[in-house]
């Protein structure tokens, strides 16, 4: 929006700051647009010849709030280091950014008090026209009147400035409670996660525990097994040598009884006839031989029994 601007001479400036300065966007009324890139002065002037007081701005050439001030306008603090106002002539409301709080509270100031003036000025003018069909006798009671007025504005403006204060300290007090709020939020949150997380955790733990034991049980088993597996490979190995012994033994046996049988066979012959083949003294000699070999195979007999048997009862013959 271009605008120009004329200081008349008879304008004193009356008060200086420095801000960023912002318009409304008159589409959405709701976000600011930028008028200036940096701080720039902000001054209150005043023409006493009119009464007129308005509030300047110039960043270079560009003439970014020329606002006249009204009794009905109102200054609101929105924050601790912003401030607004409506301006209804240029349709438009004006904000502007401060470096601090205090220079913030001074331009709030001197807005309310050029308020307070302007409202002065404009009663003392009404009076003035009121009283001039009176005569002279009517001038201490124009003054009380005037002095009323005054005292009114006064305490309107110290109204409005605790007004302006009781807003903008609920402001600040709803945006900190808004931040606790969520700050509560977040920390809500936060400990919602991190017990998840120890649930979590824990249910690891106790699941690796399990695993744990249970490798621990399986790890046993397998031990249990392999003992078990190396016991049954020495039991095979010994009845493996049990049998081929008890082959070896039963196959001997077997050649025994054959030849007990042959010896068995020739005493028989020798007895039946040795009456005419051979005298009694050979034949006593030959039966006493035969009896001798009969006697060792016996002999051999039962020491294969034995090692038979101790072979398949090998408990019977560890004492």
């Amino acid at each position: 929006m271009n605008r120009s601007v004329t200081i008349a001479m008879q304008e004193q400036p009356l008060f200086t700051t420095s801000a960023h300065v912002f318009e409304i966007d008159p589409d959405t009324k709701k976000s600011w647009l930028p008028s200036s890139k940096q701080a720039v002065p902000v001054s209150f002037y005043c023409d006493p010849m009119r009464s007129h007081h308005r509030i300047i701005s110039v960043d270079g050439t560009k003439v970014i709030i020329n606002s006249s001030i009204t009794q009905n306008m109102h200054f609101m603090k929105t924050s601790a280091k912003f401030g607004q106002w409506s301006d209804p002539r240029a349709n438009t409301v004006y904000g502007l950014g401060f470096s601090s709080e205090n220079d913030l509270n001074k331009f709030a100031e001197k807005f309310n008090e050029t308020k307070a003036t302007i409202s002065t000025k404009s009663t003392q003018q009404s009076s003035a026209i009121d009283t001039n069909g009176y005569n002279t006798d009517s001038t201490e009671s124009k003054n009380e009147i005037t002095s009323s007025s005054l005292n009114n504005s006064k305490v309107l403006w110290r109204m409005e400035a605790e007004l302006s204060n009781l807003k903008s300290r609920n402001e600040e007090i709803s945006i900190l409670l808004q931040n606790y709020r969520d700050d509560n939020k977040q920390l809500k949150s936060k400990v919602q996660r991190l017990e998840e997380q120890k649930n979590t955790l824990t249910t690891e733990c106790n699941q690796k525990d399990l695993r744990n034991e249970k490798m621990l049980d399986l790890e046993e088993q397998q031990n249990i097994n392999l003992q078990t597996i190396e016991k049954l490979r020495k039991e095979l190995q010994g009845q493996e040598i049990l049998e081929e012994e008890n082959e070896r033994l039963t196959s001997q046996c077997q050649d025994l009884i054959r030849e007990n049988e042959v010896l068995k066979k020739q005493i028989s012959s020798l007895t039946s006839n040795g009456d005419g083949e051979l005298t009694n003294t050979k034949l006593m000699l030959k039966l006493k031989t035969l009896q001798g070999t009969l006697g060792n195979r016996i002999g051999d007999l039962q020491s294969v029994h034995a090692e038979i048997s101790s072979l398949l009862n090998p408990q019977e013959y560890s004492c």
